[in-house]
């Protein structure tokens, strides 16, 4: 009886997707959920071993490299470039649950507009040696 009403469970959870569908959507976004809890598990090992670092992808800007510079330099802060402009969902996630405990360490040591500086000094730099 007890294995009748798990099998069903079981079932109705799989048939609406609740319990096996590894999608997240997040407004116009879609992210794989075993790839942020990845992410964010990976984040925690680097956090506590005294590793800070951020994943990127896309396409970036033309002093970037000065950032990236900047970033390991001042803070120790490594920019993890892990894909170009074409992502999927695993990649999306792990970036998602990896940043989020990252910037959150990051954030707590250095302050809330880290990147900010950092990214306007960089473009500063580059505008001074690049006119």
């Amino acid at each position: 009886m007890k294995a009748d009403i798990l099998a069903s469970i079981i079932a109705i959870l799989w048939l609406t997707g609740g319990f096996f569908n590894d999608q997240v959507k997040d407004g116009s976004s879609t992210y794989s959920r075993r790839a942020y809890l990845a992410g964010r598990a990976a984040a925690e090992r680097d956090t506590k071993r005294g590793i800070l670092a951020v994943e990127s992808v896309g396409l970036k800007p033309e002093w970037s490299g000065e950032y990236v510079r900047l970033l390991k330099r001042r803070y120790n802060i490594e920019d993890r470039c892990v894909a170009g402009c074409v992502v999927d969902d695993k990649i999306i996630g792990h970036l998602r649950g990896y940043n989020e405990v990252s910037n959150a360490e990051i954030t707590r040591r250095f302050g809330s507009d880290i990147f900010d500086r950092t990214d306007n000094e960089a473009r500063a730099l580059y505008k001074k040696e690049y006119p």
